[in-house]
């Protein structure tokens, strides 16, 4: 990407939203109106030359983490669909605990935090010895509002051509369920 047909403040949104600003805040520290920010950061990553500018830069980071899009994508899906139902159990006497032995390596990797602490005070409710789960999950919404923005802002023929070819069946029906409840 010859980056010579871009302007000093084309080439600051670009870097500005590379490192992760949304287009609008890239836009002001790039030097844009506060008040115009928002159309412009959407008419400027509509630009060719940023496009694939930007898309260049993905590409060789991605490389450089030996990472695909479609491991991204799939990981996303896995984040956007986790649910605490699949680490929730209830035992005989009803109560409810906390069993990740039958969880998925997918399922696994929607868990953001985990605690296990084991009961050593002889005073308080818990038994001693027992042990006590906190857990909390990765944010689904984001997660899924990251793929939506990632679906959004690419060739959507080629990402469906990429789900086809690289993603597992159950994956793509994930992507497909997510999609329509956001339709």
């Amino acid at each position: 990407m010859d980056a010579s047909n871009l302007t000093k403040k084309q080439l600051l949104f670009a870097h500005y939203y590379m490192a992760g600003d949304n287009a609008t805040q890239a836009a002001i520290k790039a030097g844009y109106s506060k008040k115009t920010a928002r159309s412009q950061g959407h008419r400027l990553l509509t630009n060719v030359d940023i496009k694939k500018l930007i898309a260049e830069k993905q590409t060789r980071t991605l490389s450089e983490l030996n990472v695909t899009r479609e491991q991204i994508v799939q990981e996303l899906v896995h984040i956007g669909s986790a649910s605490m139902g699949n680490f929730i159990v209830h035992d005989e006497s009803g109560n409810v605990r906390i069993d990740l032995s039958a969880a998925s390596k997918e399922e696994l990797s929607g868990i953001a935090h985990l605690v296990i602490r084991q009961s050593t005070c002889p005073t308080c409710h818990a038994e001693k010895g027992s042990v006590a789960y906190s857990i909390r999950l990765h944010d689904s919404v984001r997660a899924l509002g990251m793929l939506l923005e990632w679906i959004g802002t690419h060739d959507k023929i080629s990402f469906a051509e990429s789900i086809e070819r690289n993603l597992e069946p159950e994956a793509i029906e994930a992507i497909t369920t997510i999609l329509k409840k956001y339709a």
